[in-house]
């Protein structure tokens, strides 16, 4: 029986560990085996990140550390990259400029290649066949429903595997992205110690007892701090159809809490003709006086602009949390950011 590792880089978001979550039902449901060891893998299936530039490096240092282990192995195993790792970030090494000023998306490696004959294959986003003709497999990858529940995210593989990957690698550099990681949490302890509830990924608000429900990639936004719409390049929406019937079978489960994940909130629908509102007015009329919303990476801009809706949508009780990405008051910054100011509808 052949063996395949799913590894989402360490510092990976929520969404690539769903993606890495659907794969392993996937392996499973095609007869591979899954294992926890890059050494007994014949498929050694990776997910980094490359929105911004901690997170590329240490996906880059993640994925030389797998290059190097199964260079030390005497038998053919392949490294596939899936999520938005294949894309790098245009602030560090990845894109360059062009004498328009334009960028190009340039690959990881010229070896990682869409073949599914070469021991290095990147695997797109939207679409996952090439990994379907490496497998044999006979349920293809796009009808394996996204889950809605995850592996934890640092188990001790997990751990072992980011800490292996980071030996000998530049002392001071590694510092650095330590503080900045534990800065990150000092800060997020502050707030919940003061009294907010700030589950901060989705991870988290799984520990609320929420199940997760993918409903699209992508975003419409540029922020210059943030290379989703170079990594991601378009917004992809899951039908609301599909949205709306994974929610109710949790229901019929028994699970009522529910997160909605994706990159953007206000960017669903945009490839498909609707509005993140009618899928939120759509949810919010089931029927069941136990549903609990919970909304991820929604804009305070898009919110306000929407606040009549969301007046009346959460008079119902059924969103229960909001997580926003919140806003600058000075013109510059956010001009530098890359962010309009903030004006409402109405002015």
């Amino acid at each position: 029986m052949k063996k395949a590792i799913v590894n989402p880089g360490w510092l990976s978001c929520v969404i690539n560990r769903n993606i890495c979550q659907r794969a392993r039902n996937y392996l499973t449901l095609n007869g591979i085996e899954l294992t926890s060891s890059i050494k007994d893998a014949n498929y050694i299936i990776y997910a980094g990140c490359a929105v911004t530039e901690d997170t590329e490096l240490q996906s880059l240092i993640e994925l030389s550390y797998i290059e190097k282990k199964v260079s030390e192995n005497d038998f053919e195993q392949k490294i596939i990259l899936i999520g938005c790792f294949d894309k790098i970030n245009k602030k560090t090494r990845g894109v360059h400029i062009d004498e328009n000023g334009e960028s190009k998306e340039k690959l990881i490696s010229e070896k990682y290649v869409t073949d599914e004959s070469s021991n290095f294959v990147k695997v797109s986003l939207y679409d996952y066949t090439v990994l379907d003709n490496i497998i044999n497999a006979t349920i293809p990858f796009d009808q394996v429903p996204f889950p809605s529940v995850v592996s934890p995210v640092h188990g001790v593989e997990g751990v072992f595997f980011s800490f292996s990957a980071m030996k000998g690698f530049d002392k001071d550099k590694t510092t650095q992205m330590q503080k900045n990681f534990l800065d990150q949490s000092k800060y997020q302890s502050m707030i919940v110690s003061n009294g907010f509830l700030f589950p901060s990924t989705g991870e988290v608000l799984s520990d609320y007892g929420y199940k997760q429900v993918m409903i699209g990639q992508g975003c419409k936004n540029n922020c210059a701090y943030c290379a989703i719409k170079i990594s991601k390049r378009k917004v992809v929406s899951v039908s609301s159809s599909t949205i709306l019937s994974q929610i109710k079978g949790l229901i019929e489960n028994g699970d009522t809490k529910i997160v909605l994940l994706c990159d953007d909130m206000a960017s669903w629908g945009l490839d498909i003709g609707e509005t993140w509102i009618d899928l939120i007015s759509s949810i919010i009329k089931i029927d069941n006086p136990n549903l609990k919303i919970a909304l991820f990476n929604l804009r305070v801009e898009d919110l306000i602009n929407k606040r009549e809706f969301f007046d009346s949508a959460i008079e119902t009780g059924k969103i229960s949390y909001i997580g926003l990405m919140g806003q600058h008051v000075s013109k510059r910054i956010l001009k530098d950011m890359n962010r309009e100011p903030f004006e409402t509808e109405n002015t």
